[in-house]
């Protein structure tokens, strides 16, 4: 028996220099990919996020911005630039209450949980601009506040309702004393 194994031995050795191995397993079966998504408006998971989550899709307003040559007169008459506030909002109905100046001077305070994002644009007269925003997840309207000269004579305020998850287009004409809100084509 010890002749046998000493045989073993020395046979396992010899082979193992001349560079002889045993086979190579199988490779691993390759898994079949995942089938194709049928929702091409959600995007992707978040980092992190568990495997099948995805994302809606973005809420983006597309603004036309068209602001009349006469534009916020000055007291002799002369077009002058204007102030336009964006106030990305949960609900409308702090936004449609409060006065210019609390919307202007404070506006967390006077909008309270309706705020989620706002911004702030100078508009020259018989300026043409168009801006694209993608709106934070929460955001259902889209309040503007124009800085017209003339407060009392002037329709400074304006709401527009924000589709979730679209793309949805606006003109907004800023008049000599006035907003104007109308879809775009």
């Amino acid at each position: 028996m010890p002749k046998i194994t000493i045989t073993a031995i020395t046979l396992t050795l010899w082979l193992g220099a001349c560079g002889t191995r045993a086979p190579a397993p199988p490779p691993a079966p390759v898994p079949p990919p995942p089938p194709a998504s049928t929702e091409l408006a959600a995007a992707p998971a978040a980092p992190g996020a568990p495997p099948g989550v995805v994302r809606p899709a973005p809420t983006v307003v597309l603004l036309d911005l068209q602001a009349a040559t006469d534009l916020n007169p000055t007291p002799d008459g002369r077009a002058a630039p204007l102030r336009l506030r964006l106030y990305e909002l949960r609900r409308g109905t702090a936004f449609g209450r409060a006065d210019y100046f609390a919307l202007v001077e404070s506006p967390q305070g006077s909008l309270a949980a309706d705020l989620v994002d706002q911004d702030e644009l100078l508009i020259q007269p018989g300026q043409h601009r168009r801006l694209e925003r993608r709106l934070a997840e929460p955001t259902r309207l889209l309040g503007l506040v124009a800085a017209y000269r003339d407060l009392d004579g002037a329709v400074w305020r304006l709401l527009i309702e924000v589709p979730a998850g679209q793309t949805s287009r606006h003109t907004i004409r800023l008049g000599r004393r006035a907003l104007v809100a109308g879809s775009a084509p």
